[in-house]
């Protein structure tokens, strides 16, 4: 009974030591301006597509409540495949929510979901939450995953993310970064596997780290 109280004591301590550590604001590891450096333009033949608004983004998501250090969307494509990709970053685990809650705000919906793996040449064998969506009254399906990264671990799902970061911040007092990654394949015919593929080889290439 000692022992209980004395381990809550330790991780009610630890919270404290965490919250206390973070103080409050914004997320200040990184830069919208890193990310955007760090961030693939370019996966074997699929290249970067600049946007109207930026050359550096396709399109801009801009969604100041996620307090993140930075959002980058960029569509590669090689003229026939087009695979839209997503970076979030940030030191706040409230910039990171599941995907397919999004996906299902947005008017989505979610024909099917699995979790699998992914092979890479840098981090191995690397979990994925692998979906196929279709927008509401449409018979497109459209293959997408995504995936969180805090340090040099990769989960396939939020909640593995935010208590990696919890438990980073209580062990060091210091705030924890993760990223998020989501992809979607946009173009007639884009097969999950493909799109796989094309997850594993952009984890390769990117820096976040």
């Amino acid at each position: 009974m000692k022992f209980r109280a004395y381990l809550l004591a330790c991780i009610l301590l630890g919270i404290g030591v965490a919250v206390t550590a973070r103080g409050g604001g914004t997320s200040t590891i990184r830069t919208k301006e890193w990310l955007l450096e760090n961030t693939p333009r370019s996966v074997g033949s699929l290249e970067m597509r600049p946007g109207t608004e930026s050359p550096d983004e396709s399109y801009i998501m801009d969604i100041p409540d996620l307090k993140a250090s930075g959002i980058v969307c960029r569509i590669m494509t090689d003229g026939v495949r087009e695979i839209d990709t997503v970076v979030v970053n940030s030191d706040r685990g409230e910039s990171f929510h599941d995907p397919a809650g999004c996906f299902r705000a947005q008017d989505w919906e979610i024909v099917r979901q699995r979790i699998t793996t992914v092979k890479t040449k840098t981090l191995g064998e690397i979990p994925v939450n692998a979906l196929v969506i279709r927008k509401r009254g449409s018979n497109q399906e459209m293959p997408s995953a995504y995936l969180f990264r805090h340090n040099e671990t990769i989960f396939a799902t939020q909640s593995e993310l935010l208590r990696a970061i919890f438990f980073g911040e209580v062990l060091t007092a210091k705030p924890q970064e993760g990223n998020m990654y989501r992809f979607i394949g946009l173009h007639p015919g884009a097969e999950e596997e493909e799109l796989l593929a094309f997850v594993g080889e952009y984890m390769d290439t990117a820096k976040l780290d």
